[in-house]
């Protein structure tokens, strides 16, 4: 695990064309780093990175990701730009808001329970 952080740290891009993983903890990985990211648009993918994030492609569109790859690559403008938006985003994963929205979490699934009848 420490070595698929550190490669992820020390890149320049992170590609992940899941179709069916959500929440995907390399893309808060990439994305804590500040590592660029190109994503497929499922929904786990979308809520991590927002829904108008730029390195978003359709899932299982080979071409538009293979596109987008390209356009990292020969354009230093946009990898920055998807870098820009990791920065911009990597505090809403930190370990005191994880923390915090879990806690939150289970503290609604007791009041929820405490509230049901049995």
């Amino acid at each position: 695990r420490a070595r698929a952080r550190q490669v992820i740290r020390t890149s320049d891009l992170l590609l992940h064309p899941s179709n069916m993983e959500g929440g995907a903890q390399a893309v808060i990985e990439a994305v804590r780093s500040h590592t660029a990211v190109l994503a497929s648009g499922i929904d786990g993918n979308a809520g991590l990175l927002g829904v108008d994030y730029p390195g978003l492609f359709t899932e299982n569109d080979v071409d538009a990701a293979c596109a987008l790859v390209l356009r990292a690559a020969r354009k230093p403008g946009f990898l920055q730009r998807l870098r820009r938006e990791c920065e911009r985003r990597a505090p809403l994963f930190g370990p005191q808001r994880e923390r915090a929205s879990l806690l939150r979490l289970v503290d609604n699934c007791l009041h929820a329970s405490a509230r049901r009848p049995r």
